[in-house]
């Protein structure tokens, strides 16, 4: 069985800057230690690159701008080339919690057919990052329905409150997500 890790937007503005998850600074040296002592086929992180005035700044505070240090993987920087990256969120008028499809689910990235599928035929996932309530959740949720075994690595995970983070956790067991 060939297993990848996805590292859900482990970037500036969801750790330190303009929409911080809290304790997210707390995964920081857990995903890094995961990257540097698990054996995985591919490793990926995902990047909000959301282009200025996005629609998701209606509902959430502006975060995440393609270019700019709020964007940025918030890891130590001798671990990016490890890494594959994946930009959701880049169209303008439609947001992008999952790595795999944008909200209305008319466009995907290129995870799923290009590199799990295509070039490194991943048939299990185990999943870290942030927000557990969010973009964990979408990603996890659409990765299940595409097939894959599925694992949140929920130490290595931070959600944006206790209630909506419980609410996710039930929601993707219920679904057939192994939480760990």
């Amino acid at each position: 069985m060939s297993k990848a890790l996805i590292i859900v937007d482990v970037q500036n503005d969801f750790v330190t800057g303009s929409l911080a998850v809290p304790n997210a600074k707390e995964i920081i040296p857990i995903i890094s230690w995961i990257i540097k002592n698990v054996d995985y086929k591919l490793r990926v992180a995902t990047f909000d690159w959301h282009p200025e005035n996005h629609v998701s700044f209606k509902q959430w505070p502006i975060h995440c701008v393609k270019n700019t240090v709020g964007a940025d993987l918030a890891l130590e920087s001798h671990l990016f080339p490890l890494l594959i990256p994946i930009l959701k969120g880049t169209d303008i008028n439609v947001d992008s919690y999952s790595a795999f499809f944008d909200n209305d689910h008319k466009s995907s990235t290129i995870l799923d057919g290009k590199y799990l599928k295509a070039d490194f035929t991943i048939s299990e996932l185990d999943i870290v990052g942030i927000a557990t309530d969010y973009c964990v959740k979408f990603t996890a949720l659409d990765a299940i329905k595409l097939g894959y075994r599925v694992n949140v690595l929920s130490f290595a995970c931070r959600g944006v409150t206790p209630e909506t983070t419980a609410t996710a956790i039930k929601e993707m067991k219920d679904n057939g997500i192994n939480i760990v």
